[in-house]
C-alpha cells in the first residue's frame, strides 16, 4: 500500500511539471522547453499575416459617416489598420486632417465592419457642399502575426507588406 501511494504521488508530481507548448522545431512558435505538444504550433505556410483591400467612399451634404464591409474574415484578436491618401499621394493612417479643419476618422467593429467619418474640429459631423469621394485601404493583421511579431501593430500597410 505504501508503494502504491508513493508511486501515485510521484506520478502526480511528475505529470503536473510537464511544460506544454509547441514541440515542432519547424513551427514559428516552437518552444524548446516544451515537453508536451499542446496543439498551438503555427507553421509558416499556414500563416498569412496581412490582407489588404482598397475602397472608396463618397460623402455629400447629407452624409458625414459611411461604412465598408471588408471581404476578409476578421476574428477576435486580429487588428485592422485604416489608411487614406494624403495631399502628397501617400498612404496615411487615420485619423488624418483633410483640408484645414476636416478630420477623417476610422474605426472598426467586432465583425470587421469599418466606419469612416468626416468631422469638424469640434467633433461634429462635416457635410461637404458637393460630393467628396475619398480613397481608403484597410489592412487586416491576423492575431497569429501579432503573436509572432507584436511590432506589426505600429507599422503602416506598406511597411508590413515589405516585412512579411
Amino acid at each position: 500500500m505504501k508503494k502504491l501511494v508513493l508511486f501515485t504521488l510521484s506520478f502526480v508530481l511528475f505529470s503536473s511539471c510537464i511544460q506544454e507548448g509547441c514541440t515542432d522545431p519547424a513551427a514559428l512558435n516552437y518552444s524548446s522547453s516544451a515537453i508536451s505538444d499542446d496543439g498551438s504550433c503555427i507553421l509558416e505556410q499556414d500563416v498569412q499575416n496581412l490582407y489588404v483591400e482598397n475602397f472608396t467612399l463618397s460623402f455629400d451634404n447629407s452624409t458625414s459617416l459611411d461604412l465598408y464591409i471588408p471581404n476578409f474574415i476578421y476574428e477576435a484578436g486580429d487588428m485592422i489598420i485604416i489608411e487614406t491618401v494624403n495631399s502628397f499621394d501617400e498612404w496615411t493612417a487615420l485619423p488624418y486632417i483633410f483640408g484645414v479643419d476636416i478630420h477623417i476618422v476610422g474605426s472598426y467593429e467586432e465583425d470587421g465592419t469599418v466606419w469612416i467619418s468626416l468631422n469638424n474640429d469640434d467633433g461634429t459631423g462635416y457635410f461637404p457642399s458637393q460630393i467628396l469621394t475619398i480613397q481608403f485601404r484597410v489592412g487586416l493583421i491576423k492575431q497569429s502575426g501579432l503573436i509572432i511579431n507584436p511590432n506589426l501593430e505600429f507599422m503602416t500597410i506598406d511597411e508590413l507588406s515589405s516585412s512579411i
